[in-house]
């Protein structure tokens, strides 16, 4: 026999599960994402290239997702997209631009150049962060972004736009 709070295991266990959902609702809130205001950068998105495989191909276009970034007290949502043009079997041109996140203003990244493989574009910084985007069997983009500096990847959805 227990003592106390504990004294049944029905009732220890029936604890347990309400401040385990609890810690799990509060990990799992995040700010609003702001997808307002997202500029749309200078680039052509490639029309179907018959030199390219359908497969390959079909990353071109205009994706949009949130990243969701865990804080210490509260996780931080940003709406983001991503433009896309593949120009051959083996590269993409792209530019990632984001919407506003704690009081910053939207904006966009310098138009850059990705590697192809496969359904996955791939980018990695000069600071050693890492970008993939990789076609999934539903038609949207599973992106991981790996920063060195942050204590893990952080993932999105990106759905075509």
């Amino acid at each position: 026999m227990g003592i106390g709070l504990f004294s049944q295991p029905r009732r220890a266990l029936a604890i347990f599960a309400v401040v385990g959902l609890v810690f799990v609702g509060f990990m799992g809130t995040a700010r609003a994402a702001d997808c307002s205001g997202i500029p749309v950068p200078d680039l052509k998105i490639g029309t179907a290239n018959p030199l390219i495989p359908a497969s390959i191909s079909a990353l071109s276009g205009t994706w949009e997702g949130t990243w969701i970034f865990m804080g210490r007290t509260n996780n931080v949502a940003l709406c983001s997209r991503v433009y896309i043009s593949v120009i051959d079997p083996s590269h993409a041109t792209f530019v990632y631009c984001y919407g506003s996140i704690n009081g910053t203003s939207p904006g966009c990244r310098p138009k850059a150049i990705a590697g192809v493989t496969g359904q996955t574009l791939s980018r990695t910084g000069p600071t050693g962060s890492k970008v993939s985007f990789t076609l999934n069997s539903t038609g949207s983009l599973d992106a991981v972004y790996d920063n060195p500096s942050y204590r893990s990847p952080t993932y999105a959805t990106f759905h075509k736009k």
